[in-house]
């Protein structure tokens, strides 16, 4: 009997490993798209702040509010494929607001001169 005993004590620590590594990797997939929710959170504050916003911005913007709207997912069930859609929501979201920043730079470094 000690024998049968070894392979499953080794099986149920192969587990608890298993266990460990997919908390660890949700943990970091999770921040980093945490991160990337703020950043284009930031981007879409800066840009409600400011006075007038550009027809290319607009239009940007209604695209976003279009792309979420659009998005369906069954958070419920926990499926893989319902993440992939929200990364690739949120992917288009954080293209769009990082061009913004690109456009942005060369002005503000005219307005320096």
């Amino acid at each position: 009997m000690k024998n049968a005993a070894s392979p499953a004590k080794s099986a149920i620590e192969e587990l608890e490993t298993l266990h460990h590594l997919f908390l660890t990797t949700v943990e970091a997939y999770s921040a980093h798209w945490e991160a990337v929710f703020a950043s284009s959170r930031k981007a879409l504050d800066a840009e409600r702040k400011r006075a007038k916003s550009s027809k290319e911005r607009l239009h940007d913007l209604r695209d976003i509010v279009a792309l979420m709207r659009m998005l369906k997912v069954k958070p419920e069930k926990g499926r893989r494929r319902d993440l992939k859609k929200i990364e690739g929501v949120l992917e288009e979201v954080s293209s769009l607001v990082e061009e913004w920043a690109v456009v942005a730079k060369p002005a503000e470094g005219k307005a320096a001169k």
